[in-house]
């Protein structure tokens, strides 16, 4: 999370959304000096529902705030290859396997692959003022936010990238597919994103 008091911002990490390259960009173009200096996950992810009770809602709902979502069928690989070539946490080594034979209970109550919808909806629904999509391009949602803060043109950079094929790839066995569309139900129907991989 990132949250600028001066610019009237505030940045909800979701993971594996492009949010830490967005939000090194845009510490960057307002020195931000005030963002959570703890690396912990539960604090640098906590959700709008949270913050918002946090610095109080009228703080928050006077504040711009946003969020990056991702297609979930996309975000999954993203996820999988996170923690299994970067962080070495997932010992499946192919996707299928790790959806369709571990990917438990305990997997899917892990932060990061929390649906979106909880890091930027509450029970009432959205909370954050905005919600870019990842697939309309990192440089023209950072491009909008810049403009809106009337800030100078800020270039972004890629954090946390991760090598891989395309992600409709992955799913050639159409389980796979049926899992994601059911742990990420919430997510394809608040996004309207496409329940079919296409």
């Amino acid at each position: 999370m990132l949250v600028d008091h001066r610019a009237k911002l505030i940045s909800i990490s979701v993971p594996k959304t492009g949010s830490t390259s967005i939000h090194h960009a845009l510490k960057r173009a307002l020195g931000a000096k005030n963002e959570v200096k703890s690396k912990l996950a539960p604090v640098y992810h906590l959700n709008a529902e949270d913050i918002r009770k946090i610095i109080g809602p009228q703080t928050f709902d006077s504040y711009f705030s946003f969020g990056v979502t991702r297609n979930p069928f996309d975000r999954m690989v993203s996820l999988y290859h996170d923690f299994h070539d970067q962080r070495g946490v997932i010992k499946a080594d192919t996707f299928e396997d790790f959806i369709l034979n571990r990917f438990d209970e305990a997997w899917s109550q892990q932060l990061h692959f929390l649906p979106q919808s909880f890091f930027l909806h509450a029970a009432s629904g959205q909370v954050t003022s905005k919600a870019y999509r990842f697939e309309d391009g990192l440089e023209n949602i950072l491009a909008n936010i810049v403009d809106r803060l009337g800030l100078e043109n800020v270039a972004i950079g890629h954090a946390r990238k991760s090598e891989r094929n395309k992600w409709q790839d992955y799913y050639s066995n159409t389980k796979t597919a049926d899992v994601v569309r059911k742990v990420y139900a919430s997510d394809f129907e608040a996004f309207n994103y496409a329940t079919e991989v296409q």
